[in-house]
């Protein structure tokens, strides 16, 4: 029995190590999605081309960590008592969670709630970017065709004709 909560207590340690990564990378991951606002919001494609690289590094990253954090999840799961398919709130109402682990959570939940709603105006204000940028493609090009009739050379040659012969 003592080995089961040693290893219950581990398990718990893992857990919420891993739970303080994901934290950390989330806060990375917030904190580009708010330079990307700016970026876009200035209009600068080149640098946002490279911040959107690293948000995708970093959200592969979360993916990596949630490899590890699902099996200690499921472990946490059958040790709470609840099936697979029940979610964390189910556990979190029994109490059973550590207060920490709790508090965790909910700083994840709050954090992932505040980068869906950035990630919302951020497309948001991409697709306005983009209707921006048709409207100009749409007057550049009725502009080349402008300039391409003043630059015709439109003069008439006047052709030399020989009459000697």
């Amino acid at each position: 029995m003592r080995e089961d909560l040693t290893l219950r207590d581990n398990r718990w340690q893992d857990f919420d190590g891993l739970l303080l990564r994901k934290m950390d990378l989330l806060k990375q991951l917030a904190e580009l999605t708010r330079e990307q606002s700016v970026i876009i919001e200035e209009g600068k494609l080149e640098e946002l081309e490279i911040l959107i690289k690293r948000k995708n590094e970093i959200m592969d990253a979360v993916d990596q960590l949630d490899e590890r954090l699902n099996p200690i999840l499921d472990e946490i799961r059958t040790f709470a008592g609840f099936n697979q398919d029940k979610n964390t709130a189910k556990i979190e109402e029994k109490g059973k969670l550590p207060a920490e682990t709790e508090n965790v959570l909910k700083d994840l939940r709050d954090l992932l709630l505040e980068l869906q709603q950035m990630d919302q105006e951020n497309l948001q204000k991409m697709n306005e970017k983009r209707a921006e940028l048709g409207k100009r493609m749409v007057k550049i090009q009725s502009g080349r065709k402008a300039n391409k009739g003043y630059q015709q050379d439109n003069r008439i040659y006047s052709t030399f004709i020989d009459k000697k012969g």
